[in-house]
């Protein structure tokens, strides 16, 4: 999930678990180690590898090991400043805040990688034994319907502590109650496909389903047979679906083939990717799990190599609108208006709330 959403839950985590003993502490150290796996991506940045975000990013950091190794040493760091804080207040303090403190940092930790788990993005949950990317599709990477209810619990839990345990609580299950309808969308979605290929005779090899930003309940269907895929865009809310667009079965072309990127690059979409033979960067390959209502039905990440062997990642393949539907795009979420075209305010309101409550926390 992305970071505004990472924070909170580990301020979430925090509040309901731990307030009680160590105050708003826990809400504010709980948001700042809900970062902290994603400190890969700065270490990814640093590096010149160009596959460098796909090959470190969910990797070690989202390890379920990861929160029993560092749960301990964590938690003495935070309890070491919270000491040496309280000491030039002249206060005590209880060394059983250590065990607390460590507590607090080992469910932040674990939940961390466990929601990623939710995304289609592949998150390496047994990393450095297995480098498999284990992925439930459930939920969109950016979802404000999941984010909003874990900031009004964090701001509750800021202002009115005699009722943070209950109203947290409540809205942490919730929250954990919306990824599980996320599964419950992602196989309905899945059954749609399947019928689709059974009233076609399409002799499918493979069949998924993704979220697609900012709302579970609009998914891409995506079909593979030996020869073609076929893609659309299906709302589990109004029963729709865009007209099926089939694509040739992806050809990598040998000279990309045999690049250690691409090899990287079929790694990280487990092999979910369209080709797109011709652009003005030569010939890319496109993910397919991982888009958005506002963007084009192909997928968002890719990788494209031209005649001279120069890689690129990520490109805006414009090339690639003449294969693309030119059917007016129905509405995947209600009669009325798309959560797409709002998605800015929503993540406006989003901001403005954490500005506000970390500027009225303290410690």
């Amino acid at each position: 999930m992305d970071l505004i959403t990472q924070g909170v839950l580990g301020a979430a985590v925090g509040q309901v678990g731990f307030q009680k003993n160590l105050g708003k502490r826990a809400i504010f150290f709980g948001f700042i180690i809900g970062l902290l796996p994603d400190a890969d991506i700065l270490i990814a940045k640093m590096s010149s590898n160009l596959m460098a975000t796909e090959l470190i990013h969910r990797g070690i950091t989202h390890s379920l090991f990861f929160a029993f190794i560092m749960a301990i040493p964590l938690g003495f760091c935070l309890y070491s400043m919270s000491r040496w804080c309280l000491q030039q207040r002249g206060g005590c303090y209880n060394n059983e805040e250590l065990k607390t403190y460590s507590l607090l940092c080992f469910w932040v930790l674990i939940t961390h990688p466990i929601l990623d788990l939710f995304t289609s993005y592949g998150t390496q949950l047994l990393s450095p034994f297995l480098s498999y990317r284990f992925t439930l599709s459930a939920i969109p990477i950016i979802d404000p319907i999941y984010t909003v209810p874990l900031i009004i619990s964090v701001v509750i839990g800021l202002c009115y502590p005699r009722k943070s345990f209950i109203i947290g609580s409540s809205l942490l299950f919730l929250t954990t109650c919306y990824l599980f309808l996320g599964i419950a969308q992602h196989n309905a979605a899945v059954a749609v496909a399947r019928k689709f290929c059974s009233e076609n005779n399409i002799n499918s090899t493979r069949i998924e389903a993704f979220p697609l930003e900012p709302t579970l309940f609009a998914q891409r269907l995506w079909v593979q047979t030996k020869d073609k895929v076929y893609i659309t865009e299906y709302s589990t809310w109004t029963k729709e679906n865009k007209p099926w667009i089939s694509y040739p079965t992806t050809k990598v072309p040998t000279h990309l083939a045999a690049q250690e990127e691409f090899k990287v690059f079929l790694w990280f979409t487990d092999g979910i990717i369209v080709s797109i033979p011709e652009t003005s960067h030569g010939s890319c390959l496109v993910d397919s799990r991982i888009g958005s209502l506002s963007y084009r039905p192909l997928g968002l990440f890719n990788i494209c190599m031209n005649d001279q062997g120069i890689i690129k990642k990520n490109v805006d393949y414009t090339d690639a609108e003449s294969i693309e539907s030119k059917e007016k795009p129905i509405n995947l979420i209600s009669s009325k208006q798309s959560f797409g075209e709002n998605l800015s305010s929503y993540w406006n309101i989003m901001k403005n709330l954490c500005i506000w409550t970390f500027t009225h926390s303290k410690p």
